[in-house]
Formats: C-alpha cells, sequence, structure tokens
C-alpha cells in the first residue's frame, strides 16, 4: 500500500510512524512544509521543496524529488541535525516572533499548488497528517479525501484556540477528516469539539461530516528496550562517557560523582516550558541551603526568595545541579540566562544544547530528578523516557502527566506557575533517594505496560489501515 504523510521530516515524532509502515513493507512517501533538510536515514521517498531556501520559496522542483531519496537542498541550505525524541530541533531565526503561529497559515497556503502536484505524483492509498499547523491544513486543502491528522497536544490546545483563523481552519481540516487521533484525553475533548463530534452524538445535524469522524485515543509510545533503566555499573560508565565526549561538562560530572544531585530539564526552551520558573525554584533551594550553611545568599536569594512558609523546602535540601535541554525560544532563552546571572546560579546552571541519542539516555542515568513543566501539552516523549529510565520526573499538573504518574506514586505534579509549590516538590523528591527508588520501578513498569511503541505503533497502523481507500475530494 501507498501511504503518504505530510509531516517535518526532522521532528522526532514522524520517525516512529514512517518506519512502522516502512517495516510493515508498505511504500511510504512523505512531504515536508518546512525548510530544514530532511535527515538521509529516514525510511521512504520524501520531497521538500523548502529545504535550502531561506527565502521561503519553493527551490526545487518535486518531480525530481520523488526519482531518488530526498530533495537535494539547494547550497545555503539550513543545518540538518536529528534530534533526540524529548530535544526539539533548533527553529527559524523568526519563528519565534510569530506566538499565533500564523506563518503556518501563509506557508500551508503557498504550498498547496506543489502538494497538490505531489498527490498527483504519488498517488497514496492513505494520506496521514502529523499535527494540523501547517500539515493538516495541507492535507485540508489538498484536494484528497479521506485522511487522518494526528495532533500532539500544543496544535489543539494551544494554536487552535490563540486565534480565530486558527479556529476556524482547524475546525474544516477535522470536519472533513475521516480520521483524527489525540494522545491524551483532553486532546480527544478539543478533537471532538473541532470535528462536531459532540452534537452528532447528541442527534444534532452537524454540516460538513460525512461521513462522521472516527476520533480515537493514541500514542506512538517510546523504545521500552533503549530507554531503560541503568544496569550495574552503568551509571559511572555513563559519566565517564559524557565527560570524554563533553570535556566542557567535567567540572559539573566530577561535582555530581561527589554526591550533589543532577536535575535534569530535557524540554526546549520557551515560555510554555516554565523554564523561568524552574530557576526561581532553584533559586529558593540555594538560598535556604546557603542560609543554612551560614553563607551569604546570592544576589537576588534574600527576602522573598529566602522566606519560608507552608511546604516551604527544608534548608538542608540537598543542592542540585540543573541541566538545561534543547533550543528553543531565543528570546527565552536569553531571559533565562540574565536571570541565571542575576540570582548568581552560574555554578547551578547548565545550558548543554540539542542532546541525541546515546548521549540523552546517559544523561537520563546519571541524572537524580527530571522536570517535565511543559503546559499546555499532551503526552510529553520526555515524561515517558525519563519514567522509562527509572527516573523520577517532576511534572506541571495537567492531565496529559497526571494519567501517567497515577497521582504522585511515579513522581510529583506542581504547578508550574508556583515556584513555592515547585520548589517543594522539587526539594522531596530530591531529599528522599528511598522513595525515588519506589516511583522509578512504578514509573517504569507503567511504561513497559502502556507505552511500549512496538504495540502502539502497531494498533496505530491498523487505525489507518482502516480508513476508505483514498480517492478524489470530498
Amino acid at each position: 500500500m501507498r501511504v503518504a504523510f505530510v509531516a517535518d521530516p526532522s521532528s522526532p515524532h514522524t520517525r516512529p510512524w514512517v518506519e512502522a509502515f516502512a517495516e510493515r513493507g508498505h511504500e511510504v512517501f512523505l512531504f515536508s512544509p518546512h525548510k530544514r533538510p530532511p535527515p538521509q536515514d529516514l525510511p521512504g521517498r520524501i520531497a521538500a521543496p523548502l529545504a535550502g531556501s531561506l527565502s521561503g520559496r519553493i527551490a526545487a522542483p518535486l518531480a525530481g524529488s520523488l526519482s531518488g531519496r530526498t530533495a537535494a537542498p539547494l547550497a545555503g541550505a539550513l543545518p540538518g541535525e536529528a534530534t533526540a525524541e524529548s530535544a526539539s530541533h533548533p527553529r527559524g531565526r523568526r519563528a519565534w516572533r510569530d506566538p499565533g503561529k500564523l506563518r503556518a497559515i501563509t506557508r500551508a497556503l503557498r504550498l498547496v499548488p506543489a502538494f497538490r502536484r505531489w498527490l498527483a505524483q504519488t498517488h497514496p492509498d492513505r494520506l496521514v497528517a502529523l499535527r494540523f499547523q501547517p500539515e493538516g491544513y495541507l492535507a485540508s486543502w489538498g484536494g484528497l479525501r479521506p485522511y487522518a491528522i494526528m495532533s500532539w497536544g500544543q496544535d489543539v490546545l494551544r494554536f487552535a484556540r490563540v486565534h480565530p483563523l486558527h479556529r476556524l481552519i482547524c475546525r474544516k481540516a477535522a470536519r472533513r477528516a475521516a480520521l483524527l487521533i489525540g494522545e491524551t484525553e483532553p486532546v480527544v475533548a478539543a478533537l471532538r469539539g473541532l470535528a462536531g463530534a459532540d452534537a452528532l452524538l447528541a442527534g444534532e445535524r452537524t454540516q460538513g461530516i460525512r461521513p462522521p469522524v472516527r476520533i480515537e485515543l493514541g500514542w506512538t509510545g517510546i523504545d521500552t528496550a533503549f530507554w531503560r533503566p541503568p544496569a550495574a555499573g552503568e551509571r559511572a560508565a555513563a559519566r565517564g562517557a559524557l565527560a570524554a565526549a563533553h570535556s566542557s561538562w567535567r567540572p559539573w560530572l566530577e561535582r555530581a560523582e561527589a554526591g550533589e544531585p543532577l536535575l535534569l530539564s530535557p524540554r526546549s526552551v520557551d515560555r510554555h516550558g516554565h523554564q523561568r520558573e524552574l530557576i526561581l525554584a532553584l533559586a529558593r533551594l540555594v538560598g535556604r541551603g546557603r542560609a543554612a550553611a551560614g553563607d551569604d545568599p546570592a544576589p537576588g536569594l534574600s527576602g522573598g526568595a529566602g522566606a519560608s512558609g507552608a511546604g516551604a523546602p527544608p534548608a538542608n535540601c540537598p543542592l542540585p545541579i540543573l541541566l538545561q535541554l534543547g533550543a528553543g525560544d531565543p528570546g527565552e532563552r536569553g531571559a533565562c540566562a540574565r536571570l541565571v546571572e542575576r540570582l548568581g546560579l552560574g555554578d547551578r546552571v547548565h545550558r548543554l544544547g540539542v542532546i541525541g541519542g546515546d548521549d540523552l539516555r546517559r544523561l537520563y542515568w546519571v541524572s537524580d530528578v527530571a522536570a517535565s513543566l511543559w503546559s499546555p501539552d499532551g503526552l510529553s516523549q520526555a515524561l515517558l523516557q525519563a519514567l522509562a529510565c527509572g527516573l523520577t520526573p517532576v511534572a506541571a499538573d495537567i492531565p496529559g502527566n497526571a494519567a501517567w504518574l497515577e497521582e504522585g506514586r511515579a513522581g510529583l505534579l506542581a504547578d508550574p506557575r508556583d515556584v513555592e509549590e515547585l520548589a517543594a516538590r522539587l526539594a522531596f523528591a530530591l531529599e528522599h533517594p528511598e522513595w525515588r527508588a519506589e516511583a522509578a520501578a512504578r514509573g517504569r513498569g507503567i511504561v513497559t505496560a502502556r507505552a511500549d511503541r512496538a504495540v502502539e505503533m502497531g494498533r496505530l497502523v491498523e487505525l489507518v489501515l482502516a480508513m476508505p481507500d483514498a480517492g478524489g475530494a470530498r
């Protein structure tokens, strides 16, 4: 069967879909609406008309991209790099200036003619869009029915609500689809609202849904054989491997080996990721620890930062070293850097950039607590990876996280906007290694039972294959 995807080939969310269909013997095609050149090891034939075009115009004829592995990027192409599953790739220079993601609409409109030519050349039996903006918009405007859209969470929980034009286009795309898949119950509820499925259940006539859209809960899961707890001796070996590969990391790795705990933040920096709140929570811990030791608090840690209160972290809390991964919003990165400097936390906060594969797993192994604070969000791959690797998370108190942490039995939930609450949760996790060990065992069991990629992708493949055969426009 010929299966076509509209997706970002550099996204870690795309690879499991493409590989699952390719491994089952299906012919895979992918249309990328992004400028980043696709990775060379992704299965299937990839059309990337914008790859290498800094100006945004279509730079390569689509016919040429179908004759080989990928569209050839032009001179001056943006550097492409496959990233770890939880570390976002660097965004474009101006993407962070578009918080409403309105450029996704104009980009999709600009690519419609090329996308329709591509569909005519590939003649797919199934069409799957991975995300609404701009992938789902293109699927909706491509003229081929039926199609499926997979929602990760922010596309419907955040962007579909931020601007009326997004709401309108998302609603039309959802109501034209044959299959919608969401990773969490809140995402599924948002999809039902967009598709008008609730009105159909109530017996009302909802214009534009013929036949009714099938809406399912599903996720890609993770490779639980790769993302696993360290065996005996592997944690020490991981420290050595990281120090050998990244010489600038040796000072904090040596401090960790001497007993200082590591707090890993594996998500990219964004204002919705609450990195500033995490830094302020770290300042609470450091301020109280220094006060207990009789030292003067660092600048910015006196007064409110060191004040005690209900549920406040105790003064003897182990002082962690914060490791920030990913790229993300340049403006937010700058704000975090200035905050770290103002609070005197330069020896406690280290930005490691985009880390992939084995090194990311080693970082999970050498760390003591993970902080996954994005909101709104669907199902966090970073959260699943941390649980699978035996690392206890402190996560944003949102439904997508609560469903996996079993109300605190496998990790802790905190309001990421409440710095004192966040500091208290971090302090508890850092102070209680026995509890962390019990929570880690539960977390590993939850992930292996519910998020094994081979099982979960098998179900998603069956959902797509059960769609009606693709045909003309509807």
